[in-house]
């Protein structure tokens, strides 16, 4: 099993070239899908996968499109 390397906030808005506002924006949007670490019901610290920000892009391009779920 490969982990993937998980990116905060800020290295996502690095990659996407936007502000870290815009990735927060993007994730109550529903069009990225964070990855939530800490205690159930607690805030917690929001990552994403490098895979999750490359599907994002591709979907702007057109490539691809994910399916729901």
């Amino acid at each position: 099993m490969t982990m993937e390397k998980l990116l905060t906030s800020n290295e996502a808005a690095v990659m996407l070239r936007v502000s870290r506002r815009t990735v927060g924006q993007l994730q109550a949007a529903g069009k990225l899908r964070p990855i939530r670490i800490g205690e159930p019901g607690k805030r917690g610290r929001v990552f994403f996968t490098e895979e999750e920000l490359q599907h994002y892009l591709d979907g702007l391009r057109g490539r691809t499109r994910r399916s729901p779920g």
